[in-house]
C-alpha cells in the first residue's frame, strides 16, 4: 500500500509540474509598443510597457494556459492608436480533456475595432499616420523642462496641450474608441464608456515635440 500511494503521489506531481509548462501569466507574455514609425517595430528605443493586470480578459487567474511559450505584443501607432496584434506561440497542448485556450477570442472584445494581424497592413497604416494630428479644443499648454528620455542625446523637450472634446465629432469618437481599449489593462472593473450620451465632455493631454531625426511634429 506504502510503494501504491507514493507511487500515485509521483505520477501526479509529475503531471503537475508539466501541466504548469503550458500555464502562463498574462501580464509576463503581454507587451505594449507605442510605434512612431516602421524603425519603432524592432527598434530598441521604441516605448513599451506591461499591463498590470489582465483579469477582465483571461479570467481571475490572469494566466493562459495551452502552449509552452507565448508572446503577445499589442503595437499602436502613438497618434491614431490603430492596433497591431503580433501573437506567436509554440507547443500547443494535445490532450483528450483539456484544451488550449483561444487567445483571439479573449482578445477580440478588448482590442480596437479593425485592429490587424498583418504586419503589411500595419506598415500601410504607419506611412499614411498623421503625427500632428489632434482632436478637440486647446484649453491649455504648458512646457516640460526636462528632456525626454528617449532622445537624450538630442536635448528634446515636450510641449503638453489639453483638449477638451464633445462626442460630435464622428472622427473623434472613432480614435477615442481605440484608445479607450487600454483602460481594461490599467484600470479594475473598467468599462468603455457609453457614446450615445453626449453629455460626455473628454479631456486628453497630447506630448507635442519635434523629432530629431525627421524634424516632423509628433
Amino acid at each position: 500500500m506504502s510503494e501504491g500511494g507514493t507511487s500515485n503521489g509521483v505520477q501526479g506531481e509529475e503531471e503537475s509540474t508539466e501541466m504548469s509548462v503550458y500555464k502562463k501569466e498574462a501580464c509576463k507574455v503581454v507587451s505594449f509598443k507605442l510605434v512612431y514609425d516602421k524603425d519603432d517595430l524592432d527598434s530598441e528605443n521604441v516605448i513599451t510597457f506591461k499591463p498590470e493586470m489582465a483579469h477582465q480578459i483571461f479570467g481571475e487567474s490572469e494566466s493562459i494556459f495551452g502552449y509552452r511559450s507565448v508572446s503577445i505584443t499589442l503595437s499602436y501607432i502613438h497618434n491614431s492608436c490603430r492596433c497591431y496584434l503580433d501573437l506567436e506561440t509554440s507547443g500547443k497542448i494535445t490532450s483528450d480533456s483539456m484544451k488550449a485556450d483561444d487567445i483571439i477570442k479573449s482578445l477580440n472584445p478588448w482590442l480596437p475595432t479593425n485592429f490587424t494581424r498583418s504586419q503589411e497592413d500595419f506598415m500601410d497604416w504607419l506611412g499614411d499616420e498623421q503625427h500632428d494630428k489632434m482632436f478637440g479644443e486647446v484649453i491649455a499648454t504648458f512646457e516640460d523642462c526636462a528632456e525626454m528620455t528617449r532622445f537624450l542625446d538630442d536635448s528634446v523637450k515636450p510641449t503638453y496641450k489639453i483638449t477638451k472634446n464633445g462626442i460630435e465629432d464622428e472622427a473623434f469618437t472613432d480614435f477615442h474608441t481605440r484608445f479607450e481599449t487600454f483602460i481594461v489593462w490599467f484600470i479594475d472593473a473598467a468599462n468603455f464608456i457609453d457614446l450615445d450620451d453626449d453629455r460626455w465632455l473628454i479631456y486628453y493631454v497630447y506630448e507635442e515635440f519635434v523629432h530629431p531625426q525627421k524634424k516632423n511634429n509628433l
